[in-house]
């Protein structure tokens, strides 16, 4: 290069953001000449060449990151510039630090301008697959809040590197208005950080209140389903029953046949009630009861009896006992008198006996 100092005050402007200036044309393969008329990829084609031609000299690794930066290559700038700051004679503040700020504010541009791309345009192919009939993938938008974390982090890291290079001694103004540019950046790229927040929350919200009304809609249907079924299965029980009345009639009445059994078993308890032999009375209650007289036969009355046996007098009933015997009974109750007047008349012995006065003795 003729002349040095002049071209590096155009490439700092070039890399503040200024642009480069207007140069007049140079034969192809010359670097600044390309640079100038806006052949940036060009350009660092042949600043590439150059650099490897000498290798020490540190200003054609600032004009290759340079010419990099303007052409889009962002990743081969970087690898250039960081060459350029290691390099002996090298490394000046202002060049370093404000190209590295014009990566960084490019690569927040870039990530905000992503985050920002409309969704994808609905796919008019079939859904489902041809030969299985299965659902087919679907791509979901992307989230945009993790793309424009990055990009604040990129326009600070930006801000940050503009400072740094104002802040040396031969930084000029336009690092200054780069820091100015970025600080608006990281402000714009936080508050659409802060707006995706909120809308992805509020999708969240929405997508969990559609699957509990689609829950809630699906209970609601299978519970429906499951009524009219028990409907459907009543009404066809009706409808069985209006067709078949005799049927339904013959189920619930009994059967001859049990009818039967159940009279046999009670007319077989009949008669053994009846073979049974009378309980002996109450002495008490026989000699309240009158003896029923033997009535005649009603059916012959004329009719002469055969000759029965005569029984042997009874002497336990009133009226059998033999003239002057006191039955069993009346002497019972004969002695049962007797015991309780002597026990009255003790009693009263006992009453009209003298008391003995104090102090004396009973003997």
């Amino acid at each position: 290069m003729n002349t040095t100092t002049t071209l590096r005050a155009l490439l700092l402007l070039a890399a503040v953001g200024s642009g480069a200036a207007s140069r007049a044309q140079a034969p192809a393969g010359d670097g600044e000449a390309l640079y100038a008329a806006g052949r940036y990829a060009e350009a660092a084609a042949a600043f590439e060449k150059a650099a490897a031609a000498a290798p020490d000299a540190a200003e054609l690794q600032y004009d290759l990151a340079l010419s990099r930066w303007r052409a889009g290559d962002l990743t081969g700038a970087d690898d250039a510039i960081g060459r350029y700051a290691a390099m002996p004679g090298g490394g000046r503040v202002d060049l370093h630090r404000g190209l590295l700020g014009n990566l960084r504010y490019d690569e927040a541009q870039a990530l905000a301008k992503k985050a920002s791309a409309p969704a994808a345009a609905p796919n008019t192919a079939p859904n489902t697959a041809p030969n299985t009939g299965q659902p087919l993938p679907t791509d979901a938008p992307p989230d945009p809040v993790p793309l424009l974390e990055q990009a604040v982090q990129k326009s600070k890291q930006a801000r940050d590197e503009f400072v740094r290079g104002a802040a040396a001694p031969a930084a000029g103004p336009e690092l200054a208005r780069n820091t100015e540019r970025a600080l608006k950046l990281v402000a714009e790229l936080e508050k659409q950080l802060e707006e995706a927040k909120k809308r992805r929350e509020q999708q969240k919200q929405d997508d969990k209140n559609k699957d509990n009304k689609d829950d809630k809609d699906k209970k609601d249907k299978d519970k429906k389903d499951k009524d009219q079924k028990e409907k459907d299965k009543d009404q066809k029980e009706k409808d069985k029953d209006k067709k078949d009345p005799d049927k339904k009639d013959e189920q619930q009445a009994p059967k001859p046949d049990e009818d039967k059994d159940k009279k046999d078993k009670q007319d077989k308890q009949d008669q053994k009630d009846q073979q049974k032999p009378d309980e002996p009375k109450d002495p008490k209650d026989q000699q309240a009861e009158p003896r029923p007289e033997p009535k005649p036969d009603e059916k012959q009355p004329d009719a002469k009896k055969p000759e029965e046996k005569q029984a042997a007098p009874r002497t336990d009933a009133p009226g059998e006992q033999p003239v002057g015997e006191m039955s069993p009974e009346q002497k019972q109750r004969l002695l049962e008198q007797l015991q309780q007047l002597d026990a009255q008349l003790k009693k009263v012995r006992a009453q009209m006996r003298p008391q003995p006065r104090p102090g004396e003795r009973d003997w």
